[in-house]
């Protein structure tokens, strides 16, 4: 990421009390950058009350990610973005964006992620919204080509990397800027303010100040909701007429994470004024008394899903994947257990592996890490148990051939194997300390987006926080999470669970469905599930190269085989093939208890 070059920074906008600190939130997945004041504090797009100065941002920076300039439509300036056009390594410009910056010849700088530009001039947006169209020209880096611009309601990154040969200051560009927006938003025409009184100027005068108040809209984090609670704010409480409530939201609208279309800004404004109830309770409230006036509990209404599918054309999609191999299962690489569940397991299924403590489940569940990766497989591991360092630790465990006891003293030698063994796999990120499911789904989501992650593991679910009014229904809202996840990006979701202690007390240690901890959600959401037991764990006259894998559940496939016979090598944290002639092997009773209760 570019970093600040304080010297080139065009002193006419130094000289302004309209900066923000920023740095990247994870909004539903999606890695946003959300301004900040310099005191932590949320900074608001149309609150010049949470702008600071150039001075006090820049004092700021080591606490964020980088600074920003915010416009208002009280400065001369326009900004226009210019993005996915930049080869970072190289520092080319596309001919699109190389066209554009020498017509403008005006400060211009180089985007955060080296990828893109930033162009500043003086001029008025001849438009109610400059949000963001695509450019048909080629792919230089991870972004999609891509033009925005705005003079209000927004900020811009700064980095201070001014592109040579342009105008190092702001220079006038109406002439240009009225140009671009009737070229790529030709349809793009403001609502016109209709001809009111001065009683009702009044009025949007503190409908906007009101709105100084309201959240912006998150996707993730109820956007919809927000989104339609302001809408009604104008209607209701403001009486606003659909003209002035649409002139406001849209100001309001570019402060929202993404912006709304002027279609759905539409939509909330008329289903705002359906809604029952009092009217105009905010029209004449002096701003001194806003805060004693109750604001109803506006709900906004479900908004519909249309995703367009039908029996023929996912039939058709079944085949197409057949066809073009991505149909292909996954193998996990454990001993017998993908010929157990038929081959191997889908994208977009959720793994369920359960056992009792120090039974094997993260090993188990690092071993298919490794072998997913060996198949070129990024993967991820929200680990909530152990550090980064302890699962470095089981990894040498796993990838070296030399003892622990030994590793202090062949360090060289311990490293020239994990560069051998790691030579030619797929990343596989660590995410710890996530706490909550809701901010590990948010990281599987971005590591599925952002680096191709394919395989997770969640290790392990009943520890994640969530909503519930007790451990069943938290641990019901961290499976449906999951289970979520796994639909909305298609990652093989190995989830861990414990058991609880009844499969300790039985003659036979057989698990059972019930012997999950806290919820029959957990199986319910689950297309696979598979119970792992080391018996010498629970009575050390046990055979320690026992080791077996009960297939409990194959939502989409047959199971071969109801247990899986194996030996676990805790030295190696590795679960391997039985020994010849070790005597690992299930009795008739043992496999028709099972039968009987493991299946659901």
């Amino acid at each position: 990421m570019e970093k600040l070059n304080d010297k080139k920074v065009p002193q006419e906008l130094k000289d302004r009390k309209q900066w923000v600190c920023w740095k990247h939130i994870d909004r539903d997945g999606k890695l946003t950058k959300t301004p900040f004041q310099p005191n932590g504090e949320p900074a608001k797009s149309n609150d010049p009350d949470t702008w600071s100065t150039y001075d006090q941002a820049v004092y700021a920076i080591d606490w964020f990610e980088g600074i920003g300039f915010m416009f208002s439509e009280s400065d001369p300036y326009c900004g226009i973005d210019l993005d996915g056009c930049r080869d970072a390594k190289t520092g080319k410009f596309e001919w699109w964006a190389h066209q554009l910056l020498k017509e403008f010849d005006s400060y211009s700088e180089v985007s955060p992620s080296g990828t893109g530009a930033k162009i500043f001039v003086r001029a008025i947006n001849p438009r109610t919204s400059g949000k963001k169209i695509g450019i048909d020209a080629a792919k230089v880096c991870d972004k999609e080509p891509g033009l925005e611009i705005y003079d209000r309601l927004r900020y811009f990154a700064i980095t201070g990397c001014r592109l040579g040969g342009i105008s190092a200051s702001t220079e006038d560009r109406q002439e240009q800027v009225t140009k671009l927006c009737d070229k790529h938003w030709p349809s793009a025409t403001p609502f016109v303010m209709p001809k009111i009184d001065n009683t009702n100027v009044n009025v949007m005068d503190r409908a906007r100040r009101y709105l100084v108040r309201m959240p912006p809209s998150i996707s993730g984090s109820d956007g919809h909701g927000v989104a339609f609670r302001t809408a009604c704010i104008l209607v209701l409480g403001f009486g606003l007429t659909r003209e002035e409530a649409m002139l406001l939201l849209s100001e309001w609208n570019q402060s929202c994470r993404p912006p709304w279309s002027e279609k759905e800004l539409l939509h909330k404004v008329e289903e705002a004024n359906k809604q029952p109830g009092e009217r105009n309770f905010l029209r004449d409230t002096p701003q001194q008394q806003w805060q004693s006036i109750v604001i109803p509990k506006f709900t906004a209404p479900v908004e519909p899903k249309h995703d367009g599918i039908t029996l023929a054309s996912a039939a058709e999609s079944y085949l197409s994947q057949l066809e073009s191999g991505e149909a292909d299962l996954i193998e996990l690489g454990v001993s017998d257990l993908d010929y157990a569940i038929g081959g191997g397991v889908a994208p977009g299924e959720m793994i369920i592996i359960a056992s009792r403590p120090s039974h094997g489940k993260s090993a188990v569940a690092l071993q298919c890490l490794d072998i997913t990766s060996q198949q070129g497989l990024v993967g991820v591991m929200i680990s909530e148990e152990m550090s980064h360092y302890a699962i470095g630790k089981r990894v040498i465990q796993y990838a070296c051939d030399e003892p622990q006891e030994r590793w202090q003293y062949q360090l060289p030698g311990v490293r020239k194997d994990l560069k051998s063994h790691f030579k030619d796999r797929a990343l596989v990120h660590i995410v710890q300390d996530c706490r909550s499911v809701d901010r590990a789904a948010a990281s599987l989501k971005f590591y599925a987006k952002e680096h191709g992650a394919k395989v997770a593991v969640v290790d392990y679910a009943q520890i994640l926080s969530s909503k519930g009014n007790n451990r069943v229904e938290q641990v019901s809202a961290t499976s449906i999470a999951l289970r979520q996840v796994a639909n909305d990006t298609g990652m093989v979701v190995i989830v861990l669970c414990q058991l609880n202690r009844a499969v300790e007390s039985r003659e036979m240690f057989v698990p059972r469905a019930s012997d999950l901890r806290d919820s029959g959600q957990l199986e319910q959401d689950a297309d696979v599930v598979v119970f792992l037991v080391w018996p010498h764990r629970i009575d050390s006259k046990n055979d320690p190269e026992i080791y077996r894998m009960f297939v409990a559940k194959n939502r989409n496939r047959p199971i071969n085989a109801n247990v899986v016979e194996s030996r676990f090598v805790p030295s190696r944290q590795m679960v391997l093939p039985p020994s010849s002639g070790g005597g690992n092997v299930a009795t008739n009773e043992e496999i028709e208890a099972f039968n009987q209760t493991g299946l659901f």
